[in-house]
């Protein structure tokens, strides 16, 4: 339930800033924020649903996609000065 309300939300947020495409150098950052959400909740569904073996891999990916975002709110900051 908790995933299915966050993926709808962010969905929306996505579709409503693909509309408002008026700043191609920072919205793609955005995005990539907004993704944190459905990608944390989806990883946490499936770490409960599986073996605590696979769910180190789940966790790994979940990791390196929190770089990206990191990398990405830097980028957002510096484009914005």
């Amino acid at each position: 339930l908790g995933f299915t309300m966050v993926g709808l939300s962010t969905c929306n947020n996505a579709y409503r800033h693909l509309l408002n495409f008026t700043r191609p150098d920072l919205q793609p950052h955005v995005l990539r924020i907004i993704l944190v959400g459905p990608i944390y909740a989806f990883s946490a569904s499936l770490c409960l649903s599986m073996h605590e073996s696979t769910c180190f891999f789940i966790r790994s990916v979940r990791d390196i996609w929190e770089a990206v975002v990191i990398y990405s709110f830097l980028t957002l900051i510096i484009e914005y000065m």
